[in-house]
């Protein structure tokens, strides 16, 4: 039977992604941290303890956390947590110049789970199964429990890779070979030598980190360059097994999203919406000259609404040199009213400096959505400048969208 996500009684609930990049000369870096020198700025763990309390009196129901493993860039600009180095690292290992990851201890990082749940918000993890960064030549090995012996949980050496070297291995069979890059080391969870060993060792890893924070959900980084049955295997297992999912599958091509999610997966990993953000950016970027009626019936929530994860910008498009800049709240508009499960981009919503202080706007969204958008979508009307429609779920809203970004509304 194909998994089902559990649906919260008011809609499906708001997720917040509680990470972003910044733009600078260098490239782009991650979040603000005391270890950049600047006495006053708060640990990344420890600013969101103190938003907890607001996250969710707001309306949102989940915080989506930058990935939490220690990297290879230590706690330097750099380390956003895609880099990952040690599967048992969350903060806790003199590693890479670093105790402390990019956002702050293992201590901190528990307790700001404990709070995110003392307030109701469920925590998400973003995950890197992909690949591994900081060995040498494909050999990996760690600090153990004393911080000192190289005896740590899960080494890896070059049968655990993908390549072309003596003792590395085939690729694994993922989703989309022609768009499969290499960042650091390629993991090999299906081909890796003594067989299994990566597998396992990913699923234990998971598997400890969700008992150890009370995660209740992942995202799953590039799922193209991943083995789908590694995928459904490891959301199967231990603890992970009763958690929600959302992969990123980066592609505009509805059937390609479909077949992972529905077929491959059957059904027990979300996927993100990327053909419904690609309709919204034109839309959000060429308001005068956007025609509405691409937004009809557009997108994977128009064929696994309860799969699709719903967004306008994230971490990633947002650096992309592509990113939504104009008339963003009609992004949001969509998201909020429109059938599937939202994520709002933390620089879109914070008042932080530096992000885009959105918060006032998208708060009246979000109720719209918690209270308001329910059940199934009936379309009204549809021309080149206007889009209404209807969600039939109690209470009732009917929705108006135009294409004059000044008076979009519902």
């Amino acid at each position: 039977m194909p998994f089902e996500f559990p649906i919260r009684e008011a809609g499906m609930g708001v997720i917040l992604q509680a990470a972003y990049r910044r733009r600078t000369p260098k490239g782009a870096i991650s979040v603000p941290s005391p270890h950049d020198g600047k006495a006053n700025t708060p640990w990344w763990y420890d600013h969101l303890v103190a938003q907890a309390h607001d996250f969710a009196a707001a309306g949102f129901t989940a915080v989506l956390l930058p990935p939490v493993l220690k990297t290879s860039a230590g706690a330097f600009p750099g380390a956003d947590g895609y880099g990952a180095y040690d599967d048992y690292d969350i903060g806790g290992k003199d590693q890479f110049f670093s105790v402390p990851i990019r956002f702050g201890t293992r201590e901190q990082l528990q307790r700001l789970c404990a709070i995110l749940h003392a307030n109701g918000l469920d925590p998400y993890l973003d995950t890197v199964m992909h690949q591994r960064i900081g060995g040498r030549a494909g050999v990996y090995r760690y600090r153990g429990a004393d911080g000192k012996t190289m005896n740590g949980r899960f080494p890896k050496d070059p049968g655990c890779f993908f390549g072309t070297a003596k003792g590395w291995r085939p690729r694994d069979p993922v989703y989309v070979p022609e768009d499969d890059f290499g960042f650091g080391d390629e993991l090999c969870p299906i081909n890796a030598l003594p067989k299994g060993y990566v597998r396992d060792g990913l699923i234990a890893a998971s598997n400890w980190l969700t008992r150890a924070l009370d995660a209740r959900g992942y995202r799953i980084d590039d799922t193209k360059g991943l083995a789908p049955q590694f995928v459904a295997d490891y959301l199967r297992s231990g603890a992970m097994a009763d958690t929600f999912a959302v992969g990123e599958l980066y592609d505009g091509n509805l059937g390609r999203l479909d077949f992972w999610g529905s077929r491959l997966l059957n059904g027990r990993c979300a996927t993100y919406d990327f053909p419904l953000y690609f309709i919204i950016r034109d839309m959000c970027n060429n308001a005068a000259q956007f025609d509405m009626r691409r937004l009809a019936r557009a997108g994977y929530i128009a064929m696994q609404p309860l799969h699709a994860v719903t967004f306008v910008e994230n971490h990633d498009t947002d650096v992309s040199g592509n990113p939504v800049i104009w008339n963003k709240i009609m992004g949001y508009a969509v998201i909020m009213t429109m059938e599937g499960y939202p994520q709002v981009y933390y620089k879109d919503y914070s008042t932080d400096p530096g992000c885009y202080g959105l918060k006032p706007l998208i708060d009246n969204l979000i109720w719209i959505h918690e209270h308001l958008a329910n059940g199934t979508t009936a379309w009204r009307f549809a021309d080149d400048k206007a889009l209404i429609y209807e969600r039939q779920g109690p209470p009732g809203l009917l929705v108006g969208l135009n294409s004059n970004s000044h008076t979009c509304g519902g």
